[in-house]
């Protein structure tokens, strides 16, 4: 076995550990793109997929994802960069109502 790979596969297996932590963790993650964003896993309510898209459509944000993670018996809201933090906190309160 290469001296490189001796190194570099304890990173390699933190990383994907992690990965896999987190995927399960995540209760749902939604994709946003045009026209609409999308499910990819677990389940949303229609009314709250439909208020992303509003939000996103009016605020002009065209990809990214959001995510809900289990935070004890409450789940939370994850954001990937291209959701700035007053869209954030709309979409959080939307949550509150549509969850």
């Amino acid at each position: 076995m290469p001296p490189e790979f001796e190194i570099w596969a304890p990173v390699v297996m933190i990383i994907v550990a992690t990965a896999a932590l987190i995927w399960y963790e995540l209760r749902f993650l939604v994709q946003v793109a045009q026209p609409t964003p999308r499910v990819l896993k677990g389940k949303v309510t229609a009314a709250f997929l439909a208020e992303v898209a509003e939000v996103c459509r009016d605020s002009g944000i065209r990809r990214g994802w959001l995510g809900g993670i289990r935070k004890g018996k409450r789940t939370v809201l994850v954001f990937s960069w291209h959701f700035p933090r007053g869209i954030r906190q709309r979409l959080r309160n939307l949550w509150a109502i549509h969850r």
